[in-house]
């Protein structure tokens, strides 16, 4: 019998523009709303732990992206502005007036724009790997084995994608020291099908197709009402660029040690009770759990 058995509430799909989004409900009936908005290329298994873990005390949205998993996708240039219009037709059909919100990379865009549309809606963010502009080096400069002739390869172009691009979104100290965890992760990533790889690709290019500046929207919302959160060894927030992000600096930020850009993944534990405690007091616990694992962006002495 799974965990889930009796916190599972609802699952379907909802029609949308030439699309469907499958979603799930997980949590206790009466509980604060919450929902889940993951990142591109994704692999839902991966918030599975933050599912589980937030259910216990609240109502917990899990959705698959049009085109992701089960859902369908006929749109060719699937951006966040969309993804958000999707999100905010299964809040209507819910009937949920507010909910709180834990996203990462691709998600934080698709939330940016959610607060956009619909402010009253989004009640607490935890706002997680939000990509900071890169000023020096190359996102997958140093990779391993790139395929120099794809003919020659053996391998199909999905397949050389996910080699070439997964791995870097693991940090090193957590292919060191949950190396079991890693290689299970990557096997799992490794199942990823054309068509997934393919949705992926549409996702990132509506992100570097999309306004970056949308995200200052965060800006707006009360420190009570959102937390930044980032790995230091992530390559699409390099720690560098994260202490000179004007919303990063404007915080609340909580920095995940030694930990790349799925930090929710590699410190679960951490990462879920750090949310939960953010969704139901609206504010950081002082001092921060971990031992050390977690720091705040503000306790970071500045390189000069």
């Amino acid at each position: 019998m799974s965990a889930l058995d009796g916190l599972l509430t609802q699952a379907g799909s909802i029609d949308l523009d030439r699309g469907t989004m499958n979603y799930a409900v997980t949590g206790p009936p009466d509980a604060p709303w919450a929902l889940i908005l993951p990142g591109a290329f994704t692999a839902p298994w991966q918030y599975d732990a933050v599912r589980d873990h937030l259910a216990a005390s609240l109502r917990v949205i899990t959705v698959d992206y049009r085109g992701i998993a089960g859902s369908r996708n006929d749109l060719w240039h699937v951006t966040p502005a969309v993804l958000a219009r999707d999100t905010l037709e299964l809040l209507d059909m819910l009937g949920i007036a507010q909910v709180s919100v834990a996203c990462i990379s691709l998600g934080t865009f698709v939330l940016a724009e959610l607060v956009h549309l619909a402010p009253l809606r989004v009640g607490r963010c935890a706002i997680g790997a939000m990509p900071a502009m890169r000023r020096r080096g190359s996102l997958l400069g140093g990779v391993d084995g790139v395929v120099d002739d794809v003919r020659t390869s053996g391998e199909g172009v999905h397949q050389i994608v996910i080699r070439s691009l997964f791995p870097r979104l693991w940090s090193n100290a957590f292919k060191e020291t949950q190396s079991e965890r890693y290689r299970e992760a990557m096997v799992r990533m490794s199942e990823l099908t054309v068509r997934d790889v393919w949705m992926g690709v549409q996702q990132f290019q509506g992100v570097f197709g999309h306004d970056w500046g949308r995200t200052l929207v965060f800006g707006a919302l009360p420190a009570g009402r959102r937390m930044f959160l980032t790995g230091d060894a992530d390559p699409f927030a390099p720690i560098e660029d994260v202490r000179d992000h004007p919303l990063y600096r404007l915080g609340p930020t909580v920095v995940f040690r030694d930990s790349g850009h799925l930090f929710l993944y590699e410190q679960a534990e951490l990462y879920n009770v750090l949310v939960e405690q953010f969704f139901t007091a609206g504010e950081l616990p002082d001092p921060l759990p971990g031992c050390g694992e977690l720091v705040r962006l503000d306790a970071i002495e500045v390189a000069a």
